[in-house]
């Protein structure tokens, strides 16, 4: 009896979470509606690509901006939005950062926010935590910024999808990554690639298409 009342009670909170990401979505496109000059004809969507979809994320062994460590079992269990940004990208950067940022913003007070988490990661070896505090401290303090040791980036480079090349050294970013900076990947609860997301990132599209895609789970 206990076992099948637990599932009964899982079932029924998975059911109020879906009607609570359905009405905050349909709040969102109302509002995208409204301030969409061209919605009458075309409903604008943001860019994304699911080739990676079901690719797991491999281990990890990073460092956050406080210097603690940032391992595989932290993707767990909640939904993490996840940036490619750097010390040395600029505008491309800012775009994306201040995009989850308002993300954040929109999704405060709701229980979304709890099974949320926001990481950028820097690509470069060289980056100290410090750099990267310095590189999110304008944006919301709910950002996390991490980065690593050469192979342990190298890695998770691959699992996304970014060739790092072979000449890629410490005081370098690793090739192909300033074509990526900027670029978001949304990871699910087990730890899998759901959606690579390409900039331009749109926050009311972005949040959106976050809400959309953890309906389809």
């Amino acid at each position: 009896m206990g076992g099948r009342h637990g599932t009964v009670v899982e079932d029924i909170g998975s059911r109020r979470m879906n009607r609570l990401l359905s009405a905050i979505l349909l709040g969102i496109l109302v509002v995208t509606a409204a301030t969409t000059p061209s919605v009458a004809t075309h409903t604008p969507e943001q860019a994304l690509s699911q080739a990676s979809a079901g690719w797991p994320i491999g281990d990890l062994a990073l460092v956050d901006t406080d210097g603690r460590p940032f391992v595989t079992r932290d993707l767990h269990e909640r939904w993490t939005l996840l940036a490619v940004a750097d010390s040395r990208c600029a505008e491309r950067c800012d775009r994306t950062l201040s995009a989850l940022s308002e993300l954040l913003r929109r999704i405060a007070g709701t229980r979304v926010l709890a099974s949320t988490q926001v990481l950028v990661v820097s690509l470069r070896a060289d980056d100290a935590p410090a750099d990267l505090r310095r590189l999110l401290a304008p944006y919301d303090a709910r950002l996390i910024g991490v980065t690593g040791r050469a192979e342990d980036l190298a890695r998770l480079a691959d699992d996304l999808g970014i060739d790092v090349g072979a000449g890629a050294g410490p005081d370098a970013a690793p090739l192909g990554v300033e074509d990526r900076t900027g670029s978001l990947w949304l990871i699910g609860p087990d730890g899998a690639i759901r959606a690579e997301l390409h900039p331009p990132l749109d926050p009311l599209l972005l949040t959106a298409t976050y809400l959309k895609l953890r309906l389809r789970g």
